[in-house]
């Protein structure tokens, strides 16, 4: 069980890096523009 909480973890972080990168490169665009 702990191994599967340490993967549900690595997935929730990783789709926050994912949204945080999106949200970079849309201030990015409107900085840009």
């Amino acid at each position: 069980p702990i191994k599967l909480r340490y993967n549900a973890n690595i997935r929730r972080f990783f789709r926050l890096c994912i949204l945080h990168q999106a949200i970079s490169v849309k201030i990015a665009d409107v900085n840009i523009n």
